[in-house]
């Protein structure tokens, strides 16, 4: 969730009337206006935004490899936010558990200012057990869940601290010890589906503690999360959805055991009644456990059908077919039938095998979604409604 969170956090600063620079996986943008693509989460590419002329408000997207090798780039920030900590990457630079990952992930919060404030997920057990042994940051913490109920929140809020969640009555809220302000429905927010992207509610309710944090207006947090869609033009690569001859085509950049999980509940509820194509891929770079564990989770949405393929750019020491063969076996150990399990060239090649399977109302959802150019060349060639609107509620 971290680049649809900078996203967030950009566009709302640009509510405010600041100039944001941004970087992130996809690359690095001011105001909204790409600076160059590409994975820019190093010290570099912050180098570049805070030196842009234009900048006035930097939202830094920093990735855990980055940190490892070659640390954050700037020595202080008025915010940060660690939103989860889960089993990818282990392994790696001397990281083999999740204690040690979120020791990792929290040096974003070691140089916050006693002024700012460290944004924390309550729904990620590792961060919370990292505070429960003692972990502590320069500056105040606030944490979100979606629940209010949640025990993390409901200790901080006792003790007079910071909370984000979603009222009983839908609405994004922050609680400051017994002081609640209820912001905007959860409803009104494009990229939330009607609240079936949980994991994209748990990206607003980031993105605007960490505003709040910045000192930015609540008019400007809920203008600039009313304007954000889940389109191409606003989330490339994130939750994207076009329809093609009826048929659902879902596009997510959805890449680990983890991040497929948090989609099941838009998936089920785009999906409906109908079926379900799932395509499937891994970085070769992840452990045979993991790259199986990513089949199990693909196997928990029920998929009718699903196609796996190689990331051509992504092998990273693996023989092409080997991790698509590592997939295809787990499915099959998990009880999915073989013969509905279909191997793809690349992502154009499982686009236009799926929806030669597909009828009308059928869901589509090709994940790990990294070839953007091509995908969305041959939808536009296919003819497709791109952005159609927040369809679950």
């Amino acid at each position: 969730g971290k680049t649809t969170t900078a996203r967030l956090l950009a566009r709302i600063a640009l509510k405010a009337g600041f100039t944001p620079g941004n970087t992130s996986t996809d690359g690095m943008s001011v105001a909204e206006r790409p600076l160059e693509a590409g994975d820019w989460t190093g010290p570099s590419a912050a180098r570049t935004v805070l030196r842009h002329p234009e900048v006035d408000l930097a939202v830094l997207e920093v990735a855990r490899g980055g940190i490892l090798r070659r640390g954050l780039g700037v020595d202080r920030c008025d915010a940060a936010a660690v939103l989860n900590v889960s089993a990818d990457h282990l392994g790696e630079y001397g990281i083999h558990d999740l204690a040690a990952m979120a020791t990792v992930k929290a040096v974003v919060g070691s140089i916050v200012a006693p002024h700012g404030r460290v944004v924390l997920g309550a729904e990620s057990p590792p961060l919370v057990d990292l505070v429960a042994r003692g972990h502590r940051f320069p500056a105040a913490t606030a944490w979100f869940a979606q629940d209010e109920h949640h025990p993390t929140l409901t200790a901080h809020l006792a003790s007079g601290g910071e909370a984000w969640f979603v009222s009983a009555a839908g609405r994004l809220t922050r609680g400051r010890g017994d002081h609640r302000d209820e912001l905007v429905a959860i409803a009104e927010l494009p990229f939330c589906f009607g609240g079936a992207a949980s994991h994209n509610v748990r990206n607003a309710l980031a993105a605007a503690a960490l505003a709040c944090a910045l000192g930015l207006p609540d008019a400007a947090i809920v203008a600039g999360l009313r304007s954000f869609h889940a389109s191409v033009s606003d989330n490339p690569g994130r939750a994207n959805l076009a329809i093609v001859a009826g048929v659902q085509v879902f596009l997510d950049f959805a890449h680990n055991p983890a991040g497929i999980r948090s989609l099941h509940g838009l998936l089920t509820a785009l999906r409906g009644p109908r079926r379900l194509l799932l395509g499937i891929g891994v970085a070769g770079d992840r452990s045979d456990e993991t790259i199986r564990d990513l089949a199990r989770a693909a196997h928990e949405l029920a998929p009718d059908q699903v196609i796996v393929r190689d990331l051509e750019h992504y092998l990273r020491g693996r023989e092409p077919g080997e991790v698509p063969t590592l997939l295809r076996d787990e499915l099959i150990r998990q009880g999915h039938p073989a013969a509905a399990i279909a191997t793809a060239s690349d992502e154009v090649d499982l686009l236009r095998r799926g929806l030669a399977w597909a009828e009308p109302g059928d869901l589509v959802a090709i994940l790990v979604h990294v070839e953007r150019d091509e995908i969305q060349a041959e939808l536009r060639r296919l003819g497709a409604i791109a952005d159609p609107g927040p369809r679950p509620t």
